[in-house]
């Protein structure tokens, strides 16, 4: 790897977002610049970690109140579908 390589990907941060809700609903599927910034990390494993934290105490809270939010099966895989965790440069951030 050259050097100039390996100061842009320096500059690289990762953030961990989370889907809109509209109607009490979260919307996965909505387009990723619509998403909400929760956090920002300087590696993805940072934001991988916190963002396993989270999902699990947020399934953990929400299961059992309003199990109709979540899939009623998994909710740690429906927690899981609505935050993500992205490198800041990705262009799918900007689209419009």
């Amino acid at each position: 790897m050259n050097p100039r390589h390996a100061a842009a990907l320096a500059l690289v941060g990762w953030y961990l977002m989370l889907a809109p809700a509209q109607g009490g609903r979260f919307i996965p599927d909505a387009p990723l610049s619509q998403w909400i910034q929760a956090g920002g990390f300087d590696t993805a494993s940072k934001c991988e970690q916190v963002r396993s934290l989270a999902n699990q105490k947020f399934s953990d809270k929400f299961a059992a109140y309003d199990p109709d939010t979540l899939h009623k099966a998994d909710p740690v895989r429906a927690v899981d579908s609505i935050s993500r965790c992205i490198a800041s440069d990705d262009p799918r951030l900007k689209e419009k």
